[in-house]
């Protein structure tokens, strides 16, 4: 066939019939994996914050480990909306306890429960698992990531998505387990300086803290965290341990919960009340959700 007849066809055509084609590029918000080069790390973040939880390799202890031994959640205070954890986990960027304009780790965790690990509370007393057996990513896209954490006893997804200070994480129980309440519990412990200004809202079921100035200084700024679990068919109760964490917990084995994070260093929240009022505005979405 000739030109002429390949465009009476429609197989070919030029001229004015010629539609341009504009391919959209989406940046990339949200990232998640594993950092076997950074003692089994698992990380996961979107364009508000960034965090991690503590693997195999680091309860070893040094120099191959550092005698870790936490299910509590790290966060990594961001200000640029593009993913940077590998990088800096990979060390390519100098050390990520310094803001270099991008951000930077000031936030303990040691045995800790962070921002939303668990911890489960029966007659012998608090039950907290080791660090995580197996990990997994479920699924990843520029705006929304899905992973799992396999613990001894129960098996955490979590999901974070762009554009917002708040992510999911779904628990099912491994087996049959023991009769106690369980829940996410968010660190406020004076020691890992995390006491703050604190906002209990057990009717909307969320936990929120606006910590101190940064660990370093003043010029870090103050990390904001919260964790929500909305009420369901038997409302929650707070709870604190020794080491300083207070707890939202319910009875069920299974069930989901959202943890939010953020920092004055990013220019989003400023004051404890506008963080204050954007957890409860989420608190009370999920809850109608339910």
């Amino acid at each position: 066939l000739d030109e002429a007849a390949l465009a009476a066809s429609g197989v070919l055509t030029y001229g004015s019939n010629v539609k341009e084609v504009t391919a959209q590029v989406v940046e990339a918000a949200v990232d998640c994996g594993y950092a076997p080069y950074r003692m089994d790390d698992f990380y996961w973040e979107n364009d508000h914050f960034g965090m991690r939880a503590y693997g195999p390799a680091i309860m070893e202890p040094a120099p191959k480990g550092q005698g870790l031994v936490s299910s509590g959640f790290d966060l990594f205070n961001k200000c640029v909306p593009y993913p940077v954890l590998e990088k800096w986990l990979h060390g390519s960027e100098g050390s990520y306890h310094k803001n270099r304009g991008k951000g930077m780790d000031n936030y303990k965790v040691a045995q800790g429960r962070g921002i939303g690990g668990i911890g489960a509370l029966g007659r012998d007393g608090w039950f907290h698992e080791k660090n995580w057996k197996a990990q997994r990513v479920i699924s990843k896209t520029a705006t929304e990531a899905v992973f799992e954490l396999e613990y001894e006893t129960y098996v955490v997804r979590g999901t974070v998505t762009a554009g917002t200070p708040f992510m999911r994480f779904d628990v099912t129980p491994k087996g049959e387990q023991p009769a106690r309440m369980i829940g996410p519990g968010l660190d406020i412990s004076a020691n890992r300086q995390h006491d703050g200004i604190l906002k209990v809202g057990l009717e909307d079921g969320f936990i929120a803290n606006f910590e101190p100035e940064g660990v370093d200084g003043k010029e870090n700024g103050s990390v904001l965290t919260a964790i929500v679990l909305p009420p369901g068919e038997m409302r929650s109760v707070v709870a604190s341990d020794a080491e300083g964490c207070i707890y939202l917990l319910q009875r069920s084995p299974s069930f989901t919960y959202w943890v939010g994070a953020g920092w004055t260093g990013a220019g989003r929240f400023r004051t404890p009340d506008e963080w204050f009022e954007c957890v409860r505005a989420f608190a009370r979405q999920m809850t109608q959700a339910k």
